[in-house]
């Protein structure tokens, strides 16, 4: 098992009976009984379970967890998802200060473009994207992460719609 800890989450990295690498992220138990943080929590399992791109982590299909702790009798929450192996972009560009080339910025620029129409196309907004939130896999891959305060949109077209459509039928 790998640990790691972020601002309200721990992640604990494993492999499943297939072998296959995940993380169970789990909220912290300071933040168990915050319910805008709860809510936060459970709405990234929702969105995450919603959204299908190579560029963003997939998540278990029962993938939100709820159990009782041994020591406390406390509920804590969690979420199985997949493990993305690599180095997020903040710390890349810290090791490396700069990006190599031409063509690989632009191969970044088009990976993020495409996971970013794909997010917008199923109606949310990431509302984070940062370096830190960017993960590059081995493999050149990007993948964008931790999407704990992504915002569900309707877009200004399709609200003008429904109200002249409304006004139509008054």
């Amino acid at each position: 098992y790998e640990i790691s800890t972020r601002d309200w989450s721990s992640d604990v990295c494993s492999s499943d009976l297939n072998g296959d690498r995940k993380v169970i992220k789990v909220l912290n138990l300071d933040y168990s009984s915050n319910p805008g943080i709860l809510k936060l929590f459970e709405q990234e399992y929702r969105v995450l379970s919603n959204l299908n791109h190579p560029g963003i982590p997939k998540v278990e299909i029962d993938g939100y967890l709820r159990f009782s702790c041994p020591h406390t009798q406390e509920i804590l929450h969690g979420l199985v998802m997949e493990k993305i192996e690599g180095e997020d972009l903040g710390k890349w560009v810290r090791a490396n200060q700069k990006i190599a080339n031409e063509a690989q910025a632009i191969d970044w620029l088009k990976q993020l473009t495409d996971i970013l129409d794909h997010v917008h196309s199923q109606s949310y907004v990431h509302r984070d994207i940062k370096p830190d939130n960017i993960m590059l896999k081995p493999n050149g891959q990007l993948v964008l992460i931790d999407f704990g305060i992504v915002k569900e949109y309707i877009q200004k077209t399709q609200r003008q719609t429904i109200a002249n459509t409304r006004d139509r039928k008054s």
